[in-house]
């Protein structure tokens, strides 16, 4: 995320031929959904939803950001696809840590 950023600002990314197959949408979407799906796996669950937040934040203030470059622009559709990504995969790295069994070392075993 950080390297495309950079090349974006400094007008190297060749965003012609991403916005062509909307494959510009595609990416907000898996980059954020990505970080915000490992994220959430790692940090747990006590720190899952200030990590999202963060996330979210991060996410609305580089999108935002954007309008101080002349080789980016603000796209709120850019702004929905993050925040998509964000929620989706959270739920679903949510779910995948619900369905896990328990650890051997952490379920209780015979008393000797």
């Amino acid at each position: 995320m950080i390297l495309a950023t950079v090349l974006a600002t400094t007008g190297h990314l060749p965003v012609g031929w991403l916005q062509r197959w909307s494959l510009d949408k595609v990416g907000h979407f898996a980059i954020y959904g990505g970080l915000s799906f490992f994220g959430v796996a790692l940090f747990g669950r006590a720190r899952r939803w200030p990590f999202v937040g963060c996330l979210l934040v991060a996410a609305a203030l580089e999108e935002i950001s954007q309008r101080a470059f002349s080789t980016r622009t603000f796209d709120l559709a850019d702004l929905a696809m993050n925040v998509a990504g964000i929620s989706l995969f959270s739920a679903v790295a949510v779910a995948v840590s619900q369905r896990r069994p328990a650890s051997p070392t952490s379920a209780p075993g015979p008393s000797k």
